[in-house]
C-alpha cells in the first residue's frame, strides 16, 4: 500500500511539468472561442456555462468555472509561438 502511494505521488509529480508545457497551446486554442463570447457581452460565468453546455472540457478534463475563463483571457498576452510549438511537439510525442 505504501509503495502504491509513492508511485502515485511520483506519477502525479511527473504530470505537472507536462500540464505546464501543454498549457500555452491549450490557451491558444481556446482563446478565440472564449474571447468571441466575451466580445458578445457574455459574463465569465455565462462563458463557463456555455463551454460546459457544449461539452468542452478544461485542460484537466473538468468542467469550466469563471476562474478558468479569466485565466484563458489573461494568458492571451503570454501565449507565444515558442510555447505553442513546444506544446504541439509534446502532444505528438506523448
Amino acid at each position: 500500500m505504501v509503495l502504491l502511494g509513492r508511485l502515485q505521488r511520483w506519477v502525479l509529480a511527473c504530470m505537472v511539468p507536462a500540464r505546464q508545457l501543454l498549457a500555452p497551446g491549450f490557451a491558444a486554442r481556446m482563446y478565440d472561442q472564449v474571447a468571441g463570447l466575451r466580445g458578445q457581452g457574455f459574463s465569465l460565468r455565462r462563458i463557463a456555462d456555455e463551454l460546459n453546455g457544449r461539452g468542452i472540457a478544461t485542460a484537466r478534463g473538468r468542467g469550466w468555472a469563471p476562474q478558468q475563463v479569466r485565466a484563458i483571457l489573461g494568458r492571451s498576452s503570454t501565449v507565444d509561438e515558442a510555447g505553442l510549438i513546444a506544446s504541439l511537439a509534446f502532444a505528438t510525442v506523448g
